[in-house]
């Protein structure tokens, strides 16, 4: 052939174009309940023989089941089907700066049973991921039907390589560059590692009681220890292919303090657990008539219940943290256009004071015209006791549809 040869892409085999079939279908449930044979077909693109295939054979699976009678279009009956969201389970690992927790849980993202461990300065990565992989390995022999596991990182995170690039105020100075598929090595199911904010993104998607009737963009701005923020189109993430987006080494402050990552005034250093008991540990002082002053070893939650009692000095801090939350949210909106931020992890505990707070300063300072187009919450109560962890599960189910053969075998009825 002279000339510039012409690439051409790879072809599909039956048993690849019916994998993806199923997993398209798997993912439908999953997002939309259950469903009748002939709504499938028509949100799949696909006829109503071929569907009846693909479901007789996830019902011999037990991936799917039958749930009787259904009222379709026009009055119609017709016998729906569902995901059998316990037919398998999967293991959740969160990973932060001075902790870790395990949970288990099946494909509806109901937790059964979870373990947690802190971690000092003196722990080392290799006893941290030593305590993990123990953990994990006795819930794969006490469990033989989990079909994969998800962990969850702070970050930055390279998701190509599984790499931690850079971690700040870690309890363990150890994690900067590290391979966690190295580090974690192999296991009996596969694994999958996740930026934390990535994670939390997936669990408000897959998990939280809202996302459905609000749109198909989806920001989980997680605020604790660390600041990211997880970008979710219609189910996928937005970052799957490199670095996760690192919304707490923005500049707001170009001034600013010098961050760890090299650079300045990172909203990190604003709005973080650590920015903000900082902030209100250095001014308590000035205010010796606060609640506050009375207490020793503060911590966020101590802040928001003393606001919540109308003490005026920590309603001044709440306020200022969401005011720089806000600053944020705005940069968010700027960058993704979502349909819904939702604020997640310790910060977001700061209740309706916060968010009236954030929601005035983005208000101020966007268009009217997108900012009655975006929904700012907080996080769903259920979710916001450990949103990475449930994250992590999510990355794992989410693994476990992209490839359906994961969830054959051990299944467990509905």
């Amino acid at each position: 052939m002279s000339g510039k040869e012409t690439e051409y892409s790879p072809g599909k085999n039956y048993e690849d174009i019916s994998s993806v079939n199923k997993s398209s279908i798997i993912k439908f449930l999953r997002r939309s309940g259950v469903c009748s044979r002939s709504q499938i077909s028509k949100a799949m693109g696909l006829t109503q023989a071929s569907i009846s295939k693909i479901i007789a054979q996830l019902i011999e699976e037990n991936i799917v089941y039958e749930t009787g009678y259904i009222t379709g279009e026009k009055g119609r009956r017709s016998i729906g089907v569902a995901l059998n969201t316990r037919c398998k389970k999967v293991l959740g690992v969160r990973i932060s700066r001075r902790s870790f927790a395990i949970g288990l849980f099946d494909l509806g993202g109901q937790m059964y049973e979870s373990v947690a461990g802190q971690f000092t300065a003196e722990t080392t990565l290799h006893d941290v991921i030593g305590r993990i992989r123990r953990s994990l390995n006795n819930y794969l022999e006490q469990y033989p039907d989990i079909a994969s596991i998800g962990v969850a990182v702070p970050g930055p995170f390279n998701q190509r390589t599984s790499e931690i690039i850079l971690t700040t105020s870690m309890a363990t100075a150890d994690w900067t560059n590290t391979n966690l598929r190295l580090q974690f090595g192999e296991f009996p199911v596969p694994i999958a590692f996740s930026h934390d904010a990535d994670a939390g993104a997936l669990a408000d998607w897959w998990f939280g009681s809202r996302v459905s009737e609000l749109g198909t963009s989806l920001v989980h701005f997680l605020v604790g220890d660390g600041v990211g923020a997880g970008h979710v189109v219609d189910g996928e993430l937005a970052s799957q292919a490199g670095f996760s987006r690192e919304m707490g080494h923005i500049s707001i402050n170009v001034d600013g303090p010098v961050c760890l990552c090299g650079n300045r005034g990172c909203l990190e250093l604003y709005c973080s657990t650590f920015a903000f008991m900082k902030m209100v540990e250095d001014e308590l002082p000035m205010h010796p008539g606060s609640a506050l002053a009375r207490l020793i070893n503060l911590n966020p939650r101590d802040v928001f219940a003393a606001a919540r009692a109308d003490d005026s000095f920590a309603v001044s801090c709440v306020r200022r943290l969401g005011r720089y939350i806000g600053y944020g949210v705005v940069n968010i909106i700027y960058a993704y256009e979502p349909d819904i931020v939702i604020i997640s992890n310790e910060m977001a505990r700061g209740g309706k004071l916060l968010l009236d707070q954030i929601r005035e300063v983005v208000k101020q300072r966007i268009p009217m015209v997108i900012y009655r187009k975006v929904s700012i919450q907080l996080e769903d109560d259920w979710l916001m006791n450990d949103p990475v962890l449930y994250g992590a599960a999510a990355v794992a189910v989410g693994h476990c549809m992209e490839s359906p053969v994961m969830l054959l075998g051990n299944n467990a009825g509905h």
